[in-house]
């Protein structure tokens, strides 16, 4: 079984920071084990600790999203 980081890997928190700074009015938040980004006090991106990144999409983005991208949910 692989071990689970204590915490974010610096390289994968390093890109999701410069992605999330690519919107002006997003803001990362968190800590040593999940970074995420909330507006109204509703999560749309997380980074996990092991370096997963997860997007809130409405239903019809994230059938594309899945589909374009040959991926699956987030769990």
């Amino acid at each position: 079984m692989a071990k689970v980081p204590e915490q974010i890997p610096q390289e994968k928190l390093d890109l999701y920071v410069k992605f999330i700074n690519t919107h002006p009015a997003s803001e990362v938040k968190g800590g040593k084990k999940i970074r995420y980004t909330s507006l109204n006090g509703h999560m749309y991106t997380l980074l996990s600790k092991e370096g997963t990144v997860g997007l809130r999409l409405g239903k019809e983005q994230r059938e594309a999203f899945i589909q374009k991208h040959n991926t699956n949910l987030c769990v």
